[in-house]
């Protein structure tokens, strides 16, 4: 598998790239969604690219960009019609940010090792925690 194209997450003033896919525990929730998802290339097999925001502690999907059935659509509101962003209440889980320089390439999906990663934890789309792991020792600063 290819190296895949990270979505970003607007964090604290800045713009990050995430070794994360939020929206796919949406997808794989929403049993009656019909929506048929084709590759946006070898880069982004998962058909989508998002963009998402922490505001007040809280998970928001801003923008989106999906391939349905070879019908390259953009905006949220393909997905959640009326909306301009969305609260990602469905998502629970850990968000990896990779940051610093680059240590090892590795082509697959989101495995290539960076200098620090920052994981955001997330219940119902809150952020209740953060911790930064130092990949080039073991410092882990959790808070």
């Amino acid at each position: 598998m290819t190296a895949q194209v990270k979505e970003t997450l607007k964090y604290k003033g800045k713009t990050l790239s995430m070794a994360a896919e939020p929206l796919n525990s949406f997808l794989r929730k929403r049993y009656d969604l019909q929506v048929q998802l084709n590759s946006l290339g070898t880069a982004c097999r998962r058909g989508y690219l998002g963009e998402w925001e922490v505001k007040d502690d809280k998970l928001f999907l801003t923008n989106l960009k999906i391939n349905l059935s070879h019908d390259t659509r953009k905006g949220v509101e393909t997905l959640f019609p009326g909306q301009q962003e969305v609260f990602a209440e469905w998502f629970t889980g850990e968000i990896r940010i990779p940051t610093g320089n680059r240590l090892q390439y590795v082509h697959m999906g989101y495995a290539s090792a960076y200098e620090r990663d920052l994981f955001l934890t997330f219940e119902e789309g809150k952020l209740i925690g953060k911790r930064i792991v130092d990949n080039r020792g073991s410092d882990d600063q959790s808070s």
